[in-house]
Formats: C-alpha cells, structure tokens, sequence
C-alpha cells in the first residue's frame, strides 16, 4: 500500500503506469505553487494598504486558471465592455456596414466622432477602431444601436457560455456603479474566459481586425505595456468608472510572449469614492507588476 507523503513509492508507481514525468512530478513537487501563493499574498498586501478590493484571474491559452484573487466577485464592466461589442461585430461580419451617426447622440469623451454632422456615414469598422482607440463613447453607443443594444451583446456572451456577465446601458451611464449594482458588471474569472474564448472562436480575418484595434489603444499606453519585456505584445481594454459609490478601474488584455505563449488577464480594482484616477492606475500598475513576475517565473 502506498503511503500518503513517501515520495518513493509515489515515484515506483508514477514510473509503473508511464507518468513518471507529469503525475510524479505534480505529486511530488509544484514548483509555481509557492510564487502563486506569494502573488497573492502580494496582492493582499496592496489591498490592504491601500484600502481597496482587486479582481484578478489570469489564464494560459488553454483557458486554464494561472492566478486569481477574487475572480468571482462582481465588477463593474466599464469600457471595457468596447472590446466585447467590437469582437462581436466581427464575428457577425458586419465591419462594413454604414449608418448615420445621428443613431447615436454626441455624449461626453468622444475624441473621434464627437463633432460629426449627424448625416455622416459611419461603418461599424470605424467605429470599432474609434471605440478601441481612443474608447470613444459615441462610437460604443454607435454599435449597440446598429447591433441590437446591450441586450443582443448579453445573448452573444450567453452563447459564448458566460452566465454572468451582463451589458445593460449605453456609454456613460454603463460606468455608475453601486452597492447592490447588477447591470454592466462581470467577474474576472468571467471575464479572462471571455477573451480566452474569443481569441480562439474568432475566424483568422475577425480576429486579425479584432486585435488590430486592441492595439491601436492611445490611451492605455502607460499601463501594462511599459511593463512587459522587450519583443512582448499586449492588446488591451481598459475602462473606468467614478461615482458616490466608488471608484473603479479594469484592465482586459491578451499578452503574447516572445515565445509565443499567449495568457489572458483580467484586472478589476475597486476603491473609495473620489479616488483620482492617477492613484487607481498606480495601484493597477502595482498589481501587473507582481503579475508579470509570476509570468516569468513559470516554466
């Protein structure tokens, strides 16, 4: 009989049965276990210094949980809510479709198509790219009205096998969060799936013109992508939201290694209302840090 804890016999089984270099090894040693554990504790560490709650599930491209903190604990959506519309569009195959832009109003932070006449033709091409861009508010509610709404993107992520997550509102009232707030909200367990899922189920053209406007991002560029090493490759979403309730800030990304391996993040922070945006993306930086040394440090 073997006994739990004697690595001999572990050993003389693994090697009877063919795994001595998988089971056996997992059985006797987990060698990422102690720097998850330490991630983690690190990330507890920040939450209580600085008095805020992070969300955190960082996946492989198998789908298969690398870390996570709080990763089933609700989140606000915010912006990042562009990424899933757009990728949506694509898969649909309606980048080319035209529309006024009139469909939309004009609503605060629309650097792109803000000031445009309302008879302006707009495909949902440019609108994706002015949404991933610059996360132009106009061109997000652009979509939903040329898509079915929030509802038709909940459906979507309904058969994309998400539960969870839920779009409700058009930019910028989709931000506001509160106590007891459903609408627009994911996990990050939810939402790394998510983007694990769509980099894969996407056709080689969608999602060629999917990741091309990730990385037209002007305006995450002093987040997670001065972090990564040299020959790295981020798409990112981020997204923010500030009211009596809260403050809140999300990260969606693809990272791309020099080796190729591909992992999928999600980070959501929440914080005490009134805090400035400069200070969310500092603690937010903190925490990509200690996720990018739990990167390198796996095999």
């Amino acid at each position: 009989m073997l006994r739990v804890g004697s690595s001999c016999a572990i050993a003389i089984f693994c090697a009877a049965v063919g795994l001595l270099t998988t089971a056996c090894s997992s059985a006797l040693v987990s060698p990422s276990r102690d720097d998850m554990e330490r991630a983690q504790q690190d990330v507890l560490n920040i939450e209580r210094q600085q008095s805020v709650a992070i969300g955190l599930s960082v996946r492989n491209e198998e789908g298969q949980v690398l870390l996570e903190w709080r990763s089933r604990e609700r989140f606000p959506l915010t912006s990042t809510v562009k990424a899933l519309e757009c990728a949506r569009v694509y898969e649909l195959g309606l980048q080319e479709q035209k529309a006024p832009i009139g469909t939309a109003k004009p609503v605060p932070h629309s650097p792109v198509l803000g000031n445009l006449p309302s008879n302006a033709l707009i495909t949902l091409g440019q609108a994706c790219r002015a949404a991933l861009s610059t996360s132009d508010n106009r061109a997000a509610n652009f979509i939903f009205q040329q898509t079915g709404g929030p509802a038709a993107l909940t459906n979507w992520l309904r058969q994309l096998g998400d539960n969870t997550t839920r779009s409700d509102r058009l930019e910028p009232q989709l931000n506001l969060s509160g106590k007891t707030e459903y609408r627009d909200t994911t996990t990050p367990s939810n939402a790394s799936l998510n983007w694990q899922r769509i980099d894969h189920k996407l056709s080689k053209q969608a999602r060629s013109l999917w990741l091309n406007d990730l990385a037209s991002s002007q305006v995450s560029s002093h987040l997670l992508k001065p972090l990564v090493p040299e020959h790295w490759i981020v798409y990112d979403r981020t997204g923010a939201g500030s009211d009596a309730y809260s403050a809140t800030r999300a990260i969606h990304a693809i990272i791309v290694t020099d080796r190729g391996a591909r992992y999928y993040l999600a980070l959501h922070l929440r914080a005490e209302a009134g805090t400035d945006l400069i200070d969310r993306d500092e603690i937010c930086v903190d925490v990509l840090q200690i996720v990018l040394s739990y990167l390198k440090s796996l095999p």
